[in-house]
Protein backbone atom coordinates (compact mmCIF):
# COMPACT_ATOMS: atom_id res chain seq x y z
CA UNK A 1 0.00 0.00 0.00
CA UNK A 2 1.10 3.10 -0.87
CA UNK A 3 1.32 6.40 2.21
CA UNK A 4 -1.62 8.38 2.48
CA UNK A 5 -1.17 11.92 1.51
CA UNK A 6 -3.92 14.63 2.21
CA UNK A 7 -4.16 17.25 -0.28
CA UNK A 8 -7.72 19.26 -1.59
CA UNK A 9 -8.84 18.80 -4.89
CA UNK A 10 -11.96 20.14 -7.07
CA UNK A 11 -13.48 16.30 -6.03
CA UNK A 12 -13.01 16.63 -2.80
CA UNK A 13 -9.60 15.29 -0.15
CA UNK A 14 -7.40 13.42 -2.01
CA UNK A 15 -6.57 10.36 -0.24
CA UNK A 16 -4.25 8.19 -2.07
CA UNK A 17 -3.66 6.41 -5.04
CA UNK A 18 -3.74 2.35 -5.20
CA UNK A 19 -3.55 -0.46 -6.72
CA UNK A 20 -6.63 -3.00 -5.59
CA UNK A 21 -6.96 -7.17 -6.57
CA UNK A 22 -10.22 -7.85 -7.99
CA UNK A 23 -11.48 -9.05 -5.02
CA UNK A 24 -10.92 -5.63 -3.15
CA UNK A 25 -12.87 -4.33 -6.23
CA UNK A 26 -16.22 -6.10 -5.39
CA UNK A 27 -16.54 -3.98 -2.22
CA UNK A 28 -17.05 -0.96 -4.32
CA UNK A 29 -20.81 0.18 -4.34
CA UNK A 30 -22.24 1.66 -7.63
CA UNK A 31 -23.32 5.57 -7.31
CA UNK A 32 -26.98 6.09 -7.88
CA UNK A 33 -25.84 9.36 -9.61
CA UNK A 34 -23.57 7.34 -12.25
CA UNK A 35 -25.53 6.86 -15.73
CA UNK A 36 -26.68 3.23 -16.39
CA UNK A 37 -24.42 0.74 -18.06
CA UNK A 38 -23.89 1.48 -21.83
CA UNK A 39 -23.22 -1.88 -23.30
CA UNK A 40 -21.28 -0.64 -26.42
CA UNK A 41 -18.94 1.66 -23.64
CA UNK A 42 -18.27 -1.45 -21.75
CA UNK A 43 -17.00 -3.21 -24.57
CA UNK A 44 -14.85 -0.22 -26.54
CA UNK A 45 -13.53 -0.22 -22.63
CA UNK A 46 -12.55 -3.67 -22.52
CA UNK A 47 -10.79 -3.53 -26.36
CA UNK A 48 -9.20 -1.05 -24.90
CA UNK A 49 -7.58 -2.81 -21.43
CA UNK A 50 -6.96 -5.83 -23.87
CA UNK A 51 -4.36 -3.59 -25.77
CA UNK A 52 -3.28 -1.62 -22.78
CA UNK A 53 -4.29 -1.90 -19.57
CA UNK A 54 -1.53 -0.41 -17.66
CA UNK A 55 -2.64 2.46 -19.73
CA UNK A 56 -6.00 3.21 -17.66
CA UNK A 57 -6.37 6.27 -16.18
CA UNK A 58 -7.65 4.85 -12.42
CA UNK A 59 -11.20 4.48 -11.21
CA UNK A 60 -12.42 6.83 -8.41
CA UNK A 61 -13.79 6.08 -4.55
CA UNK A 62 -15.72 8.20 -2.58
CA UNK A 63 -13.99 6.70 0.87
CA UNK A 64 -16.89 8.13 2.83
CA UNK A 65 -19.48 5.56 1.21
CA UNK A 66 -17.26 3.62 -0.85
CA UNK A 67 -19.33 4.17 -4.00
CA UNK A 68 -17.70 5.03 -7.65
CA UNK A 69 -17.21 8.26 -8.43
CA UNK A 70 -15.87 8.01 -11.96
CA UNK A 71 -14.84 4.99 -13.94
CA UNK A 72 -17.62 2.66 -12.98
CA UNK A 73 -17.71 1.75 -16.88
CA UNK A 74 -13.74 0.95 -16.27
CA UNK A 75 -14.38 -1.35 -13.12
CA UNK A 76 -17.38 -3.40 -15.18
CA UNK A 77 -15.07 -3.78 -18.04
CA UNK A 78 -12.28 -4.88 -15.68
CA UNK A 79 -14.08 -7.30 -13.69
CA UNK A 80 -15.99 -9.09 -16.37
CA UNK A 81 -12.73 -9.73 -18.28
CA UNK A 82 -10.81 -11.12 -14.92
CA UNK A 83 -13.84 -13.24 -14.38
CA UNK A 84 -13.88 -14.60 -17.71
CA UNK A 85 -10.13 -15.48 -17.05
CA UNK A 86 -8.73 -12.69 -19.77
CA UNK A 87 -6.82 -11.16 -17.60
CA UNK A 88 -3.43 -12.19 -15.56
CA UNK A 89 -5.29 -13.33 -11.92
CA UNK A 90 -2.11 -11.28 -10.56
CA UNK A 91 -4.38 -7.85 -12.50
CA UNK A 92 -4.81 -5.22 -10.24
CA UNK A 93 -6.68 -1.93 -11.11
CA UNK A 94 -5.59 1.70 -10.29
CA UNK A 95 -8.26 3.51 -7.83
CA UNK A 96 -7.59 7.42 -6.54
CA UNK A 97 -9.65 7.06 -3.21
CA UNK A 98 -10.83 10.77 -2.07
CA UNK A 99 -13.24 11.68 0.62
CA UNK A 100 -15.72 13.50 -0.23
CA UNK A 101 -18.59 14.33 2.58
CA UNK A 102 -22.35 13.48 2.13
CA UNK A 103 -23.47 16.94 1.58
Amino acid sequence: MTSSVKVFTTMGKFIKFDFVTYEQSLQFGINQENRAYNQAHLEKIKRQIRKSFDTMPPITINTITNHIVDGQHRLKSYQDLYKAGELPTNSNIKVMFVEIPLD
